[in-house]
């Protein structure tokens, strides 16, 4: 989260309810008790309301029996309404986007960690142009039960070698085992899941409503013990060595890689790349100069987190603040991509029309499909695309024409959102250069401006 995406006053509430953690655990406890009571009476509400439901379609039965027919219409009229209430609230929660991906290699390496965990299997696996590893319910009102759709991002796997992707899978499924979440936390998220509540302990948000400000605030505490304590887990299991290598793979591969500014330089100006899986792959993997790792590694290492981030900081988690000792981590192959996915056949051509049609959708304000399925055969060796049409074409040029416009800011210029417009002209445009020149300009030109600095 942006630091300046916080205001005094929630920093302030996450400050207090750490500091009653540390100081007296048994307050803080008889606080989360509370909130669990709190949430039982929300639910023992509803359960009146199911109860009254059950009483009006007696009386409605009853009302038509006796000839009160306009009776008996309103009663079912507010009987029915409360029943599309309730059902729209324990829908099949939506399953992530992302590509499915079939039984193989990738599948097998998951689910010999789940079976070393001791956790039910994962049932489905997708493939996202994320940085993380997340897994998620297929039910929206148990969000910790039935927990068994993983969602991999596929430049989190082109940055990492098989060992280090393996390490972090573990890191994420061991939050599924029983012991590793606290029961008292377990038990408030179901409670508060549940209607008329609609709590996501995966977002901390609540669905099309406003949850009370201190709840998930209260949670933060216990969250940050479980991560911590399964990065402990896993330096245990594997080594300090080999996880610090596993964590500097992700982070400094993955900090600077923008997925959709690469697709639309490729893709919409360029036009010549066949094969986007390939291009993603390369651009995580592009090899930096020595010196300006060590620039980049020595930001990691002095950077500071938000106070509800939950993970340590990277300093931390590496166990050092010297850049020198990370440069051998990232000498390792990155191979996991090669092992657990291109292993498969046929698939660099399956990702390769995921990741076109994705383009397509983002950057062409169009909602005709842009791929014909019919053209694709079981392996995807053969897909075919429909090309953009003239107005899509046109679109594209566009949007590649304003981003070079608010790139070329006038300098004399004294209009701060016209500067951060070049920032995010020259990010998305991949000009790395650029981008450095834009931010040593505006931070002298608005020197109390703490989010340029």
């Amino acid at each position: 989260m942006d630091l300046n995406d916080i205001d005094l006053k929630t920093w302030r509430r996450y400050e207090k309810v750490r500091a009653l953690y540390e100081r007296d655990p048994g307050q803080y406890r008889m606080r989360l008790v509370l909130i669990l009571l709190y949430g039982m009476a929300s639910n023992f509400l509803l359960l009146v309301v199911l109860l009254l439901l059950g009483v009006f379609f007696w009386l409605f039965i009853m009302a038509l029996s006796d000839g009160e027919t306009l009776v008996g219409v309103i009663l079912l009229v507010i009987a029915l309404t409360a029943v599309i209430w309730f059902d729209r609230y324990m829908r099949v929660h939506d399953i992530p986007d992302g590509l499915d991906i079939k039984p193989g290699p990738l599948f097998d390496e998951v689910n010999d960690v789940c079976r070393e965990l001791n956790i039910p299997p994962i049932r489905e696996i997708r493939l996202d142009m994320g940085t993380n590893i997340a897994v998620y319910p297929r039910f929206r009102r148990q969000p910790l039960v039935n927990r068994d759709v993983l969602v991999i991002g596929y430049p989190l796997m082109c940055a990492l070698d098989a060992k280090s992707f393996r390490i972090l899978l573990t890191r994420v499924l061991r939050h599924e085992t029983p012991h590793a979440r606290d029961p008292l936390l377990k038990w408030i998220e179901r409670i508060w899941a549940l209607p008329p509540v609609m709590y996501n302990p995966d977002t901390g948000k609540a669905e099309k409503k406003k949850l009370p400000p201190w709840l998930n605030v209260s949670f933060f505490p216990l969250r940050a013990k479980e991560e911590r304590d399964g990065e402990a887990y896993c330096r245990d299991r594997f080594g300090a060595k080999d996880y610090a290598a596993s964590v500097t793979q992700a982070l400094f591969r993955c900090e600077k890689f923008q997925p959709q500014a690469l697709l639309l330089m490729k893709f919409t100006v360029d036009g010549a790349v066949n094969h986007p899986a390939e291009a993603v792959l390369n651009e995580i993997r592009k090899a930096e100069t020595e010196s300006e790792t060590k620039r980049l590694l020595t930001r990691m290492l002095r950077s500071s987190e938000p106070i509800m981030e939950t993970l340590p900081p990277f300093r931390e988690r590496v166990g050092t603040n010297d850049p020198a000792e990370l440069l051998p981590y990232l000498e390792r192959t990155p191979d996991a991509v090669e092992k657990l996915l291109f292993a498969q056949g046929g698939f660099r051509a399956k990702l390769d029309w995921y990741l076109r049609a994705d383009l397509y959708e983002s950057h062409y304000l169009d909602d005709e499909e842009i791929y014909d399925e019919s053209l694709i055969d079981e392996d995807f060796e053969h897909a075919r695309y429909r090309k953009p049409d003239d107005r899509e074409e046109k679109e594209g040029d566009e949007l590649f024409r304003r981003l070079q416009k608010d790139e070329n800011i006038d300098e004399s210029c004294d209009d701060r959102e016209a500067w951060l417009d070049a920032i995010t002209a020259a990010s998305n445009l991949l000009h790395e250069d650029r981008l450095r020149d834009i931010l040593e300009k505006a931070v002298k030109k608005f020197p109390r401006d703490l989010s340029l600095r």
